[in-house]
């Protein structure tokens, strides 16, 4: 069934786009609070 697999491939790779865009929006804020924290305390 080539459609199946053809949706499948598009709900992955969107599921993979979700979860890098996740990901990095996760790191930043991490990274935006250690960035606060460091320079209220320094």
């Amino acid at each position: 069934m080539p459609a199946l697999s053809r949706v499948a491939g598009t709900y992955v790779s969107a599921n993979a786009i979700t979860g890098a865009i996740l990901g990095s929006v996760m790191f930043l804020s991490v990274a935006a609070v250690l960035i606060t924290l460091i320079l209220a305390h320094g």
